[in-house]
């Protein structure tokens, strides 16, 4: 897109929730902090409940965390998108960057994210994006922005994947 061109957005989102980690620099000279906005949550980086929609944004920054063992805030800045998936500072990953969605009965749909800008400022995320449909979606969550592992518990209680009882003895266990 060009500078300083809005374009008209066809989808607007107001996530609810708000979950990032930080890998460090993994291969790359940018800070990496995915990031995940949601309506209902997520349980892990790799699960998602039924009846959710999120939005993966692999952001990349210059200002590290240096891996303290408390949550710091999700930097502030623009980030542009980056087709390449380079890991620069100031981008968002094409590669890690989608919309996923998982119906009430557990079926996925997902699209790719082909451009856009995320803003982070104090307390609020703004992210234009224009998906692979060519579709624009507005996303934006006010509040908490603190990174950590922590990941919020969704309003709807999470399925299990088990088809019947199990019965589990664990000595020693932790």
């Amino acid at each position: 897109h060009q500078k300083g061109y809005v374009p008209l957005y066809g989808v607007e989102f107001k996530a609810e929730h708000f979950n990032a980690s930080y890998y460090g620099k993994v291969g790359t000279t940018g800070f990496d902090y995915p990031v995940v906005l949601s309506d209902i949550g997520v349980p892990s980086p790799s699960n998602q409940y039924y009846g959710s929609r999120q939005y993966y944004l692999d952001l990349y920054s210059d200002v590290s965390n240096g891996f303290t063992t408390e949550p710091v805030a999700l930097p502030e800045g623009i980030y542009e998108f980056d087709p390449s998936s380079s890991g620069r500072a100031g981008t968002f990953a094409s590669q890690f960057s989608y919309y996923l969605e998982i119906s009430d009965s557990g079926s996925g749909y997902d699209l790719n994210i082909i451009d856009g800008t995320v803003t982070v400022s104090e307390g609020r995320i703004e992210a234009l994006l224009c998906m692979e449909d060519g579709q624009w979606h507005l996303v934006t969550y006010e509040g908490n922005l603190m990174t950590g592992y922590e990941y919020q518990a969704a309003v709807k209680p999470p399925y299990s994947l088990f088809a019947s009882d199990y019965d589990f003895n664990v000595k020693g266990g932790y």
